[in-house]
């Protein structure tokens, strides 16, 4: 027994201190923690990041047993050439080591082989070379022997041997570890130096055992010669703005005589797929919904009614698909043989512009319903109909809108020009446009947070329609509109500390001023003013949240309508109304307190309704109201 053999200044270094760091060392890329009896093989696999030299080493630790280790192999890809040198180890001898334990000590180890310890430790039972074997029962620590090889990055480099010991593995007392990395020192298989990651201290380097045991000098390496090249496209295709990219990238890989193989890169290169306006709409997951339809009304006709819906996904799949909230819909020209009947493909565009198809299929109606607001409805030939709508978020009610029956792809890009490229949040419509006098430009706000629209001034050909989507605080809108022909403006405000200001005027007899104002937050000011020598004017005013002031006056000849409904707490509603028409305002108010001023003046018909819920407790607010001639 190797114990019984061994001297007694051995024996105490086991219970040294440098001697107590005997655990297998970290780093290892396997080990044997699994070993009953008789002879096993074991593999592992690495594949380097950087060509050169690396190193591949094992560790071994037996008490109070011995390893016999043999055959080790490694081999590159799928060749079958083993590529250390004396790999049947047949080959060794003696010569003479210094540890840090011991000073000099005679050992026997393989040639071409490295030997190391642990921390440098030279450890009672250290292993040795035998013809055709490592035979190793370190106690205390490991020991063992490695082999600087020749690798290329990427390819990947098999390791294997076959063990056998006198006991079975046993954790930290009987292990193998395998290693292998870059070497920390030389350029060549025979200096190098493995890097310390694995705490092994190597005690002699190759080049030392190169001439132990009359070891044949070491064959000249040969220059692997290329076997094949195959080059082959990557392609992704991704959604940019309305266009649908293509991403082309060659790679190539070269496969070498010894079994390595390379692969590089090309230049990458970029190609345009599709583009279309409707590609460019994203439609938001408060945009989408799956329905409850009426087939026969959607299908045969210009009006499509939507009896339910269920927004934040589509069931065009067949089964439910929820939008994430980095994700968007939207649509791409089918190119399948079913194109003439669906030109469309609905797809899921992730936040990198990868998408997913969801099928191909059509616009059944595309349109708007009586508040203006834009929809399409889409679906497959399975009947799974999509709703989307353009410029608002949807709702789990229904909806019946008015258009287009079976657009063609032509006029679905048409509207599709006119939406919002943005996916919307719910209640967000789209982003500010014109369009008036043949213009048809976007307009942005200035440094000082304003939105302005001061346009077409005496135009006489074209209506003036202004709609407008306010999101955020502390933001001013002012729409002036003028002219001889029909003024119309749509805004949507939703924030705090917003200031709208309407003034709509107009020198024809014939001249309507409309103004529609939905506004939802707090703090917020709306002031709309609405002149002109004749035609009706019409406001249209609904403000939710708290604090919120809303100022209206019409004036002059043609007959006035007010609709107006507040909700929240302290709020003021003043509304003027005066002229040679008809005055009629119609004013539903909740919420305290609230102070309401209401002034009809004309030579006609006078009326207002007011409805106001308030809690009686207190008693309800005042409410003035002056109707005279």
């Amino acid at each position: 027994m190797k114990k019984i053999l061994t001297t007694l200044a051995l024996i105490f270094s086991i219970f040294s201190a440098d001697a107590q760091s005997g655990n297998l060392p970290s780093g290892y890329l396997g080990s044997v923690l699994s070993y009953s009896y008789g002879t096993q093989t074991y593999n592992y696999s690495f594949t380097p990041t950087t060509s050169g030299v690396d190193y591949v080493g094992f560790a071994f630790r037996q008490d109070p047993g011995f390893w016999t280790f043999t055959n080790p192999d490694v081999t590159a890809g799928n060749s079958s050439t083993n590529l250390l040198i004396n790999g049947n180890l047949q080959y060794g001898g003696g010569l003479s080591v210094n540890t840090t334990n011991y000073g000099t000590q005679y050992i026997q180890a393989p040639s071409d082989w490295g030997v190391w310890y642990q921390t440098g430790i030279y450890p009672s039972a250290a292993g040795y070379w035998s013809p055709g074997q490592w035979y190793d029962g370190a106690v205390g620590s490991y020991d063992g022997i490695y082999q600087g090889i020749n690798v290329t990055a990427g390819t990947t480099y098999h390791i294997s041997f076959n063990l056998s010991g006198t006991n079975p593995s046993s954790n930290p007392s009987i292990e193998v570890g395998t290693y292998m990395g870059p070497c920390a020192a030389g350029t060549s298989i025979f200096t190098c130096v493995p890097n310390s990651s694995a705490s092994m201290a190597a005690i002699a380097a190759p080049s030392v055992t190169q001439s132990v045991g009359g070891a044949p000098p070491p064959p000249t390496p040969s220059v692997p010669t290329v076997v094949s090249t195959t080059t082959t496209n990557q392609t992704q295709t991704t959604i940019v703005g309305n266009q649908q990219i293509v991403t082309t990238t060659p790679v190539t890989v070269t496969t070498y005589s010894d079994g390595s193989t390379t692969t590089t890169t090309g230049n990458t290169t970029n190609s345009v797929a599709s583009h279309s306006p409707f590609t460019g709409v994203h439609f938001g997951a408060a945009q989408v919904a799956d329905t409850q339809w009426n087939v026969q009304a959607c299908t045969q006709t210009s009006t499509c009614q939507v009896y339910s819906t269920r927004p934040g996904g589509t069931y065009e799949t067949g089964s439910w698909l929820a939008i994430g909230s980095t994700q968007y819909i939207t649509f791409i020209p089918n190119t399948a043989s079913d194109a003439g009947t669906n030109p469309w493909r609905m797809i899921l565009v992730n936040s990198d512009g990868s998408f997913t198809s969801l099928g191909t299929g059509r616009v059944l109606v595309q349109g708007q319903d009586s508040n203006g607001q834009v929809y399409l409805f889409f679906t497959n030939s399975n009947f799974n109909g999509t709703l989307l709508s353009g410029n608002l978020g949807l709702t789990g009610q229904g909806v019946t809108f008015t258009g287009t029956a079976n657009p063609t792809p032509a006029q679905t890009e048409t509207i599709a020009a006119n939406m919002s490229p943005t996916p919307l949040a719910p209640g967000q419509s789209t982003a500010p446009v014109l369009c008036c006098g043949g213009s048809s430009a976007q307009f942005n706000a200035d440094t000082a947070n304003v939105a302005m629209v001061n346009q077409f001034i005496g135009r006489t050909t074209n209506n003036s329609q202004v709609y407008i989507q306010q999101v955020g605080d502390g933001n001013t809108i002012r729409v002036d509109q003028e002219g001889t022909k029909n003024n119309y403006a749509y805004i949507n405000n939703a924030g705090s500390n917003n200031n709208i200001n309407v003034t709509q005027t107009g020198n024809a007899s014939t001249i309507t001023n409309y103004s529609y104002n939905n506004i939802n937050g707090n703090s917020n000011t709306v002031n709309v003013t609405q002149t002109s020598t004749g035609g009706a004017k019409g406001s249209f005013i609904n403000v939710s949240g708290n604090s919120n002031n809303v100022s209206l006056t019409q004036t002059d000849s043609g007959s006035h309508y007010a609709e107006i409904g507040v909700s929240g707490g302290n709020k003021s509603v003043d509304v003027t109304q005066s002229g040679s028409a008809s005055q009629m305002a119609s004013i539903q108010l909740s919420g305290n307190p609230t102070s309401l001023s209401l002034q009809q003046t004309g030579s006609t018909q006078n009326f207002y309704a007011i409805q106001f819920n308030c809690a009686t407790a207190g008693g309800c607010p005042r409410i003035t109201v002056t109707q005279g001639h």
